[in-house]
Formats: C-alpha cells, structure tokens, sequence
C-alpha cells in the first residue's frame, strides 16, 4: 500500500497572502495545498513563479490576475510586515495559540487574523454566550447577571460574535468582571461593525482580550460571513449559552453547530410573552440544558477531571477520587482501540462507550493533543 504523502504546511504569512487574494477563499487555498503536495511543490516557488502547469489546475484566469496585481504591492515578507504594522497577527492550525477545541472542528480555519492577546485564544474554560441582536431588558439583565457569575465564580473565558444586543453585553460584562473574552469577527480588521462598538473594541484589546477573523484585513461585512463565522463561536467553546433568540435566528446556527461538534448548549428560559423566547424554548424543547446560574452550567460541564481541566497544566488532586482517575484512564484506552479497528465518528463512538457526548468530547480533544489520534473529515482514527 503506497504511504499517503504529508500535506504540506504553510507558514502564516504565506497563508495570510493567498487570503488577502481577492476571490481566492478556502476551497481554492484547500484544493492548491493539495495540488502542490502531490506535486511537491514548495509554495515559495509556486507564488514567485506561478508554473502554468499548476495555475491552470487550482485556479481560475481572474484568480491568476488578483495575485499578480497582488505581488505588485507586496511580497510574503512585505505583506507580514504590513499586518505586523497594524498590530494584527496571522497564525495557523499548527501554532500553540490556536484554540485548542477549535483544531477539532470539521472546517476548521487553516489561519486566523488576531488583535489583542493572543494568550486569550488559550485561556481556561472557554464559553460562548449569544443571543438577540435586540436585547430585552430581561436578556439584558439575564446576560449581566450569568456573565458575571461565569468569570467571577467559575473562571470562564467568554467567547461571542461582537454584535449589538447579547453579544456586547457579554464581552462588556466580562470585562467589568476581570475577566477574558474573544470576539469573533465576521469582517476583517479594515473594518469595524458595529459602529457603536467602537469603544468596546479598544477595550478588549486594551485589557487582556482578543478580537479573531478569518477573513483578511480588507474584506467588508456581509451577511453571509457572519453566519459562517458562528462556527468558530462553537467551535473554540465547551459549550454554548443561549440568552434570548426568535424563532430563526443566528443563534440557532450556532447552537446547531456546537451540536454538531459534540459541545453542550444551554438555553436561559424567558417570559412566555417575549417573541425572544420562543428560540431558547425551541431549544430546551430539543434536549438543551435549562441554565439560571453559574453553578448550572459548571455541574453539567464539570462531573469529573476532563472536563473543566483540559485547559489547566496542573488539575487539582483535591476534587477527585483514585476510581475518578481510574475510570478516565481506562476509557481513554478503549476509545483508542475502537478507533485502532476502525474510524469512527463522535456520535459513532457515542454509542459504544459510557460518557455522556461532553465527556467524550473532551477525551477525544486530549487523544488529539497527545498525537494519539486525528481526524479525517467526520471520523476519528487512530495514529499508529
């Protein structure tokens, strides 16, 4: 059997210029790794001398213009040193200050644009809370009131999407709080949206947060992006709180998201007469956990050592049994030789060991971080 070639990696600054690339997005830089990997082809020399034999395969004629018209302004070092001008810094799936949960997400962003502290990207306890873009007053106070408790009691970090309503009043309230929180851009750093949010935008680069894109500097809000960049919401959380939502909205494609990777959801139940309840009670209809409190969403996440300590270089002993230890230890074996027979996805595994989906997400996330498994597409196998 011919062994599978690895695919080649490219460094930041050679990802951030095929991004600042008009109309080349992720398909195309997918499809070009994969090309000049089978071609062994060193990016460098592809970009400095565009071989046709090559261009033609992975890229379209007007493709092939952008980057000309490109390298006209700017070389790979030049363009590093524009952002690095900015104060914007590029980094791969393959740096340690990529989210580590993030890594595990089936679309995961080869590269992202990050403002601010990028220790933040890593903190303990990372959580999402989303919500209406039109905040009642009880979402409002509803948001204040558990956002405080999460980074006051339970050391969370807070993760949300930047917009007005319930987005902004997470990230403000973690602050007030001292806390740590991440703002995930569906824009590029050229821009800012929404306007109001000008002051909360210096703030969190001003006191330990962070502000993450994938999109290039130059590229403008679009309704689309955003619902694309909820993924990555999800993706870098154990779990995601729902304060207030209608019956279809962004907050939905968030929760389904975290679903679909394996993270918890939790919905804040409303007044029965507030059009923004009806999306948390849809959820809570759907299996998702009812949150009034901090201490609600730590006992869901936190039963035993995986969970709220994946994060920490030292857990606490204190807190858990020998038979704790024990029972982790030997469930993480048989997850690695399920997968050593065959791939398997998370729900796949799901059925075959004693963890609730939480659980054996965390497990999976340690495997990976160990090398002791990866993951191709949908499945999980084994590293030999």
């Amino acid at each position: 059997m011919k062994k599978k070639k690895p695919a080649l990696q490219l460094s930041a600054a050679e990802l951030a210029v095929l991004a600042a690339v008009d109309g080349v997005g992720k398909v195309t830089v997918r499809r070009l790794l994969q090309v000049l990997t089978k071609h062994e082809v060193r990016f460098g020399e592809f970009w400095d001398k565009l071989p046709a034999a090559l261009t033609k395969i992975t890229l379209s004629n007007k493709q092939i213009h952008s980057i000309k018209s490109f390298k006209k302004e700017h070389t790979i070092s030049s363009y590093r040193q524009h952002l690095a001008a900015q104060q914007i810094q590029p980094i791969t799936v393959n740096d340690n200050w990529y989210p580590p949960l993030l890594k595990l997400i089936s679309d995961r962003p080869l590269l992202l644009f990050v403002k601010g502290s990028v220790d933040a990207l890593t903190a303990a306890k990372p959580l999402a809370v989303v919500g209406s873009r039109r905040a009642t007053p009880y979402g409002a106070m509803a948001t204040k009131y558990l956002v405080s408790q999460l980074v006051k009691e339970e050391g969370a970090a807070i993760i949300s999407g930047f917009m007005y309503g319930i987005d902004s009043l997470a990230h403000q309230t973690a602050l007030d709080a001292g806390g740590v929180t991440v703002g995930v851009l569906g824009f590029g750093f050229n821009h800012l949206y929404p306007r109001s949010n000008v002051v909360l935008y210096e703030q969190i680069l001003t006191e330990g947060g962070a502000l993450i894109s994938e999109y290039a500097p130059h590229i403008s809000p679009k309704a689309g992006n955003f619902a694309v960049r909820n993924r990555i919401v999800a993706g870098m959380v154990q779990g995601v709180i729902v304060v207030e939502a209608a019956a279809k909205s962004g907050s939905h494609i968030t929760a389904q998201a975290a679903l679909d990777e394996g993270r918890a959801v939790f919905a804040v139940p409303g007044p029965i007469m507030n059009p923004f309840s009806e999306g948390t009670k849809w959820l809570l209809n759907e299996g998702a956990a009812l949150v009034s409190s901090a201490a609600d969403v730590a006992a869901a996440l936190s039963p035993s050592w995986p969970e709220w300590g994946l994060y920490t270089s030292k857990p606490s002993q204190e807190s858990f049994s020998d038979d704790d230890f024990v029972r982790v230890a030997d469930t993480t074996e048989k997850i690695y030789k399920i997968l050593l027979a065959q791939p398997m996805s998370t729900q796949a595994l799901h059925q075959q060991v004693p963890l609730s989906i939480v659980e054996l997400n965390t497990l999976l996330t340690e495997l990976e971080l160990r090398g002791r498994i990866h993951r191709q597409g949908p499945l999980w196998t084994a590293t030999i």
